[in-house]
């Protein structure tokens, strides 16, 4: 009985100090309970995003479109390709490379392309390893006209996130 009477006068106690909370205006309170958004892949870059690529060619035209990359993190870029009078090429066959020519080496991931339309393509599996200097080209072969095109990228340091 004593341990009872111990309890409740502690809960008694407590719940006086305890500062009475502010009412929640319901708008507030709807804001917070709305979940986040999950985002499975990163989302498909488009023109209105920061970072814009353009390699020309003799004959071809390409053009990298994707949000500023995170050191480390994967992401996914849309690939632009146009002969030189902006029309599709027929039936080009690609290969894309992503390296750091002053290391001598590439990235660790193997992007995988996959059309969406006439002259585009969506690019996943990116990945800068490391700051500095990168080159992405892109082989294109059609109708027997062979042609790698090339741009270079700065990933600047503050792209760690502190790290």
């Amino acid at each position: 009985m004593y341990k009872f009477i111990c309890i409740a006068l502690l809960a008694v106690a407590c719940a006086k100090e305890a500062p009475k909370a502010e009412p929640v205006p319901p708008m507030a309170v709807a804001a917070q309970a709305a979940p986040a958004a999950v985002v499975a892949l990163p989302a498909p870059a488009t023109e209105t995003r920061a970072v814009e690529l353009v390699a020309h060619g003799a004959h071809f035209t390409a053009t990298w479109h994707f949000a500023p990359a995170k050191l480390g993190e994967l992401f996914a870029a849309d690939l632009t390709l146009t002969d030189l009078a902006g029309q599709p090429v027929p039936n080009p066959t690609l290969a894309i490379d992503v390296t750091m020519p002053a290391h001598g080496h590439g990235m660790m991931t193997d992007p995988e392309l996959k059309p969406f339309a006439p002259t585009r393509w969506h690019v996943d599996g990116l990945k800068l390893h490391m700051y500095g200097a990168w080159q992405f080209a892109i082989r294109v072969e059609s109708a027997g006209v062979k042609e790698r095109l090339t741009a270079m990228y700065e990933q600047p340091p503050e792209a760690t996130d502190g790290l």
